[in-house]
């Protein structure tokens, strides 16, 4: 008996899947002019000509920051019979 309820639901949101549907499709009919005078190549449009700058900004800054060299000195001091009695580490960066 169960069914028939499943089969009626099924068919019910189909058809209000289609009733929506078909207005969209009517609407996307619609007659569409283009004007050739604002069609442009993507080298002739300003945003990309902002992002390309702000790329190349980027690279620039951030090969510009990076140049700071680190050096690591690590101290070890042994006793005579070999142990290791301290050990030291410094990191010294240079500009």
């Amino acid at each position: 008996m169960k069914k028939p309820t499943i089969y009626r639901l099924t068919g019910a949101v189909l058809f209000v899947m289609m009733l929506i549907a078909i207005p969209t499709v009517v609407m996307a009919q619609d007659h569409i002019t283009i004007d050739k005078s604002e069609v442009k190549t993507w080298l002739q449009q300003n945003w990309i000509w902002v992002a390309l700058g702000v790329l190349v900004l980027l690279i620039i800054i951030i090969s510009t920051s990076s140049n700071r060299s680190r050096r690591r000195s690590t101290t070890v001091v042994k006793d005579d019979f070999g142990n290791v009695r301290r050990v030291t580490t410094e990191v010294v960066e240079e500009a």
